[in-house]
């Protein structure tokens, strides 16, 4: 799967989780829930962080620099709602303030920061780094170093 395809497929999942949290806004199990949601999202801004980002810089080192800075609010927000009494009112406030985040976020990536990488670098590329994404994935998000230790004890 290429890399933009992989992150798309990222962003509906993590929106629908959204759509799924507030449709159905039951109290008993809302911090589970949550939290199943921020683990998707922080492995999500993980993933982008650690390999597309780096690679998308060569491309557009400005919208990715302020793509990284929304990541970097969205981490803090997230940690802040983990901690929080999830039956407070604020806490569902700052969970739509997430989603709108979020949202904003995916639509500058899929509007401008994914159609200029993939006119730059090509399908190629674009396939290569979507099978170190999977593998990231598949390490539970470890960083290139540690993937290459992981790597190297399986022989």
């Amino acid at each position: 799967m290429n890399a933009i395809a992989m992150l798309k497929d990222q962003h509906r999942e993590i929106s629908h989780l959204f759509d799924e949290l507030q449709k159905d806004a039951g109290w008993s199990d809302l911090d589970a829930r949550f939290a199943f949601l921020a683990k998707k999202l922080l492995i999500h801004l993980e993933l982008e962080d650690a390999l597309f980002y780096p690679e998308a810089e060569n491309v557009d080192a400005a919208r990715v620099g302020e793509a990284a800075g929304e990541h970097h609010a969205m981490r803090e927000l997230i940690e802040d709602l983990l901690r929080v009494n999830p039956l407070l009112p604020q806490h569902v406030v700052r969970i739509e303030e997430l989603e709108r985040w979020a949202a904003a976020h995916f639509k500058e990536e899929e509007g401008v920061i994914f159609p200029r990488f993939r006119e730059v670098v090509g399908v190629a590329i674009l396939e290569d780094l979507g099978e170190e994404m999977a593998e990231f994935l598949a390490l539970g998000g470890l960083d290139g170093e540690e993937r290459r230790s992981v790597a190297a004890e399986a022989g």
